[in-house]
């Protein structure tokens, strides 16, 4: 039997870990490194030599970054598993040297089954700990749930399928979160590949028909990347048959889980067509799963983007008051956006996106790219980093709530204005934004958040925690913000380090791609939101695209000055309203108000 502590830590793991495979590939900045040591350090071994030359010290410092950060690294001598000892003198060698050496090693801790083992072992070990729950707990266990997600993503496990099986155990054991983490542990730990032999796998073909004279080229196309998968231990027991103008080639995919098989279908699949399209050879192929004609489900990258405001500006703008050269930078920005439209494949896209980031960001040819990208990038994203949080930890309220969304958005909302209004706040004009804003961060309500409400899928205690996680991260809102600048910082590299590699050395990373894609997009949108925004607003007065980054960059360091003075007057003083500050900074720029525009008509009616 768990006492209470265990029972409080085991609480938390259950839901946490649940919400993070939940919301995997989501941008999520106030709880662990976007990139992690695992990816960082298998980007340094797999890069080719000129790139790795030029983006050695960019790695080594991200991968500084988050050692220093580390929870796990600063409480090591605490921690007794010796799965994790060679990991800790990797990253401690790394840290004190400051150099590449042994980033190769640290990759091999990383991905070893052992080291994985040892992070399951170890949170199993914090989690039984008979001491009172302390605050920097919450994050080790946060850091090591991350650490597990990421090798097994790396592996090629589904994380969807994965969160699908533990989420059921949860619904059905909901009260013991004894027999749920028992559960939860045993799979983790045979999801370790053991020997092929020994693994379920599905048998699989691939039959291409061809002409004789282009026949040989095709065959070891096919060949090579079968070859490939079974260098990965992915692949077992092939064959081969031929006939006529026929050839098969069978194999045994290994399966990890569910979706596995399909993804490693559809990449082959992909492959052989983009042969076919660019050697311009006539040939017929199918693939069969278990006998059965397969149907891939072809790749395309989501190149919509929401850009709402940019899409108002040529709407609603009168451009007979528009500067000359103001109107020229409109034409330019959307003719990349119309550039972006027609990308078909996800590595094109993201090559236009970061074009357009560099439109947008650089501003003269002696400027460092990438140091201009980060100058003036930044402060955008500081400027709205509050609301980001703000707008997630709402939406995932939501979610554990119940299953009818519009249902507890608006039960979630008469929580909050009940609250406000009890406590002699009730002020008018505040969008649902605001007033989130307000119940959350405002120290009169700390602690008391929740306790009348009752959420389906999470306990109390755990939408507490999470609640204070975001309460603490504005209490000290001057180190939030520094620590989501190094994150930035190092995400920008990131993107930089991929676009050379495609750029110069025609190598196409899917896994950076897959990892970073989304996130530049997003960055994007949110640039273009601000921009179009200020050149709606400013009619008459409005800025170059060199003049709104400066005045950003200004802004932002006014904001960031700022802050102490916000918290002090909200908490010393009882200036409940000096919070929405964090919120919507009046600086020399327009922003767009503070809102939760994910709700739809629901917000209009509280408006």
């Amino acid at each position: 039997m768990y006492n209470d502590n265990q029972t409080q830590r085991t609480k938390y793991f259950i839901e946490r870990f649940l919400q993070m495979l939940k919301s995997n590939g989501e941008i999520e900045f106030n709880s662990f490194p976007i990139c992690g040591l695992l990816e960082l350090s298998r980007q340094f071994v797999s890069m080719p030599t000129g790139i790795r030359e030029l983006s050695a010290e960019y790695i080594k410092n991200s991968i500084t970054q988050i050692i220093d950060s580390s929870i796990l690294y600063k409480t090591k001598a605490e921690i007794p598993i010796k799965e994790v000892k060679s990991l800790f003198i990797s990253m401690t060698l790394i840290k004190e040297l400051k150099n590449t050496t042994y980033i190769p090693q640290l990759y091999n801790n990383l991905s070893d089954q052992n080291c994985y083992l040892g992070f399951i072992r170890t949170l199993q070990h914090v989690l039984k700990r008979n001491t009172s729950v302390k605050q920097e707990e919450y994050s080790l266990i946060d850091e090591l749930i991350s650490l597990i997600i990421e090798y097994l993503e790396q592996q090629g496990n589904t994380i969807s399928e994965l969160y699908a099986i533990c989420n059921n155990w949860f619904r059905q054991d909901f009260l013991s979160c004894e027999i749920v983490s028992t559960k939860i542990f045993s799979h983790l730990k045979g999801l370790v590949r053991p020997h092929l032999h020994k693994h379920n796998s599905t048998k699989c073909s691939i039959m291409v028909e061809t002409d004789i004279s282009t026949e040989s080229n095709i065959h070891s196309f096919i060949e090579k990347i079968i070859t490939q998968y079974e260098l990965e231990n992915k692949i077992k027991s092939r064959k081969n048959r031929k006939a006529a103008s026929k050839k098969w080639f069978y194999f045994e995919l290994i399966k990890l889980d569910g979706l596995y098989v399909d993804r490693v279908l559809n990449d082959l699949s992909d492959k052989i067509v983009m042969y076919k399209e660019i050697s311009k050879t006539q040939f017929n192929f199918l693939i069969k799963k278990e006998n059965k004609l397969y149907q891939t489900n072809s790749k395309r990258a989501n190149t919509t983007v929401k850009i709402k405001h940019f899409e108002n500006l040529w709407k609603n703008t009168n451009f007979t008051n528009v500067n000359d050269y103001i109107y020229s930078e409109m034409l330019r920005l959307n003719e990349w956006m119309q550039i972006l439209n027609q990308s078909t494949d996800k590595r094109t896209a993201f090559m236009t996106l970061w074009s357009i980031m560099e439109f947008m960001m650089v501003h003269s040819v002696n400027d460092n790219k990438l140091d201009s990208v980060v100058k003036n990038f930044i402060p955008y994203m500081g400027l709205f980093y509050f609301r980001k949080i703000s707008k997630t930890f709402f939406r995932r309220l939501v979610a554990l709530h119940s299953e009818d969304s519009q249902y507890s958005s608006l039960f979630l909302i008469e929580h909050i204005d009940n609250n406000l209004i009890s406590n002699g706040i009730n002020e008018e004009n505040l969008t649902i934004a605001d007033k989130f804003c307000i119940f959350i961060f405002y120290k009169k309500f700390k602690n008391t958040w929740w306790n009348t409400i009752n959420f389906k899928f999470a306990t109390n205690e755990f939408i507490n925690q999470q609640t204070l996680q975001n309460f603490n991260s504005v209490s000290d809102s001057q180190k939030s913000l520094a620590q989501l600048e190094v994150v930035l910082n190092n995400d920008i590299k990131q993107m930089y380090r991929l676009r050379n590699m495609l750029t110069h050395s025609g190598i196409n990373d899917s896994k950076i791609l897959d990892n970073t894609y989304v996130r530049l997009k997003y960055y994007v949108e949110t640039i273009i939101n601000a921009i179009s925004y200020s050149w709606i607003h400013d009619i008459g007065k409005q800025k170059t695209l060199t003049e709104i980054n400066d005045y950003k960059r200004v802004d932002y360091n006014s904001y960031k000055n700022s802050l102490k003075f916000i918290i002090s007057n909200t908490n010393n003083n009882g200036s409940h309203l000096e919070l929405l500050k964090l919120m919507n900074f009046k600086g020399t720029t327009t922003m767009p108000p503070n809102r939760f525009s994910f709700l739809g008509e629901i917000e209009k009616m509280f408006d």
